[in-house]
């Protein structure tokens, strides 16, 4: 039996289909399951360890449905024309597709009822309902390979301590309205004192350069890693970290997968809308005013012009609930 999964972007979402892989693999302990994404998100599919090829989505159904070869069933977790033009072109036995919610969204956006998703895994879980799915998924699991030595050489390159306490904060989103100001990051920054033998390090994309730079300008001893590594090695990198802050983004969805301590902050967007890290170590920051969110994905700018999402979250108050994370997950003090 042959069962292709697909799902494009974005790497949040893509990290979130693998207990929907476990799964099938459980179901089907013969079958040999095909994960189909973005060529950027393939490094990180490879740590699924529930999948036994990935093809890279190139834009191109016919091409990319001649790659995959005869499908026996077919799960569309991106449900979008795009994924529907390639199951049309595998022409599989089966064909199951998840319940994006997109009314119910919809009017959590636009302040109708009260509403709530817990978490779009539970979306992508109503695929399989039809496929004899009775029970609640685990939450999503990674298992980078075995690269340490390229963390290593990556910290002998850029002068960092691996005896501190190694604190990863991502400063970038896709949309601006989903970015905590690289102001109040640097003013974090500041309000950790030495004792604390934190080592700041800045990651993410190349994309998330100029939030580094910001930061950078008003900090010191902090260390710049942003564009240092692709999705894999991002991965990789976050397992070595003590301690991961950023906003909802999929860097935070990569430690939510890892089970690392970690600060998410949502402005734009909010966990009504399924986009909460799955980790039991993690603290949620959401201010909660009436027109959160404005938006399912995040903008450009706050439609209101005050942006007190995160605004509205003082870095001396985001301090002192970073000091409790690393007092209760980090340092295990009493």
């Amino acid at each position: 039996m042959n069962i292709c999964v697909i799902r494009f972007s974005s790497l949040g979402d893509v990290i979130l289909t693998q207990p929907i892989t476990r799964w099938l693999r459980e179901r089907w302990p013969g079958a040999s399951v095909i994960f189909v994404t973005k060529p950027v998100n393939v490094p990180v599919a490879l740590m699924f360890g529930t999948v036994d090829r990935i093809v890279e989505w190139r834009n191109d159904a016919r091409a990319t449905a001649a790659e995959i070869g005869e499908i026996d069933l077919t799960v569309d977790l991106q449900a979008k024309l795009n994924s529907w033009l390639l199951c049309r072109a595998l022409k599989s036995v089966r064909t199951v597709r998840y319940n994006k919610r997109r009314l119910t969204r919809w009017a959590i956006v636009h302040g109708f009822g009260n509403a709530a998703i817990d978490t779009t895994l539970d979306l992508y879980a109503s695929a399989l309902k039809p496929l004899g799915l009775n029970e609640k998924l685990p939450w999503p699991q990674l298992h980078p390979d075995d690269a340490a030595h390229a963390i290593d050489e990556l910290f002998v390159q850029y002068g960092v301590i691996p005896r501190k306490t190694l604190i990863g904060v991502f400063p970038g989103a896709r949309h601006a309205t989903k970015r905590y100001p690289a102001e109040y990051f640097a003013c974090l920054i500041n309000r950790v004192p030495d004792d604390w033998n934190c080592q700041f390090l800045l990651c993410g994309s190349s994309d998330d350069k100029p939030q580094a730079v910001d930061i950078l300008r008003e900090t010191e001893g902090v260390i710049d890693l942003t564009g240092a590594t692709d999705t894999g090695g991002l991965a990789r990198l976050i397992q070595r970290l003590d301690c991961v802050i950023s906003n909802d983004s999929g860097p935070m969805h990569i430690a939510a997968a890892l089970q690392k301590p970690q600060i998410a902050l949502f402005g734009a967007t909010h966990p009504r809308l399924g986009f909460r890290p799955l980790n039991d170590n993690a603290v949620v920051v959401t201010s909660d005013l009436r027109c959160q969110p404005c938006s399912l994905h995040g903008g450009k700018t706050c439609p209101r012009n005050h942006f007190r999402c995160l605004r509205g979250v003082h870095p001396a108050w985001l301090a002192d609930k970073f000091r409790h994370l690393l007092e209760e997950q980090v340092w295990n003090l009493p």
